[in-house]
């Protein structure tokens, strides 16, 4: 673990390059001491934030464990939302449904939207990390994908994810088209829905969403509907995981028998 995180001969050079270049800043410069005291300072704090942005990107990358507390789409967040979007967005689409159809069937549209949203961001996700390998490697053949670089692919997804969530909006829709029912807030859902997931399936690694269980009641992972039961009549909403095997960000819901 310790070996992955430490700083790359390439980094190191250049690094090196840097104090050599305040090195000789110090021996030739002809500014006033105190102009040069300043300078000195400024690049010492380039140096310094430099390998510290290198430190910290090797220790958080792929290690869902140590998260970005700016981030405020980072899994923890994520899975607030989430429960939010259960909450407020998912009541209001069931009201407007109303008479579409009876209570389960009208739960089981809206948890199809989000277990196709979830599926749709994670083929998209994949896909726009390929396509920026894949313009790296049209630049130049000799372009090797290390780690810093898949890192950096990585982050370029989760920097401009948001930029993308009209367009993803609207091919959901398209490829989707049993969607197109109900009104402003079923589409409302939809869209919320979509941009969480696919701010799940970009994060490194991917947040989980399943609606999968035993046939038995876990309250560790599910919450109750409106019934109560040691068995599981079906799912409302899905549980949320902050990685595949990891500790549950979002307690599920389902109906009891």
């Amino acid at each position: 673990m310790e070996e992955a995180h430490n700083v790359t001969k390439a980094e190191k050079a250049s690094f090196q390059s840097l104090l050599d270049e305040i090195n000789s800043k110090k021996k030739t410069s002809t500014k006033a001491p105190d102009q040069k005291f300043k300078d000195l300072q400024e690049e010492n704090e380039k140096l310094r934030d430099r390998l510290s942005q290198v430190a910290g990107s090797k220790l958080t990358d792929g290690n869902p464990a140590i998260a970005d507390l700016g981030d405020p789409n980072r899994p923890t967040q994520l899975g607030e939302k989430f429960s939010e979007l259960y909450d407020n967005e998912w009541t209001d689409a069931m009201e407007e449904l109303g008479n579409a159809g009876d209570e389960k069937s009208n739960i089981t549209t809206l948890r199809n939207i989000v277990e196709k949203s979830y599926d749709f961001g994670k083929n998209k996700s994949e896909k726009y990390a390929e396509g920026l390998e894949s313009a790296l490697l049209q630049i130049s053949n000799s372009i090797e994908v290390t780690p810093t670089i898949s890192k950096y692919i990585k982050d370029h997804r989760k920097n401009t994810a948001l930029l993308v969530v009209d367009s993803l909006f609207k091919s959901f829709l398209s490829s989707h088209t049993e969607f197109n029912v109900g009104g402003k807030d079923v589409q409302t859902f939809i869209k919320k829905t979509l941009s969480l997931c696919w701010l799940m399936t970009i994060q490194d690694p991917p947040v989980i969403l399943t609606t999968e269980l035993s046939g038995k009641f876990n309250t560790d992972l599910f919450r109750h509907y409106t019934k109560s039961g040691s068995n599981v009549d079906y799912v409302v909403w899905p549980v949320v995981f902050l990685h595949d095997g990891g500790p549950i960000i979002c307690k599920g819901v389902a109906q009891g028998k």
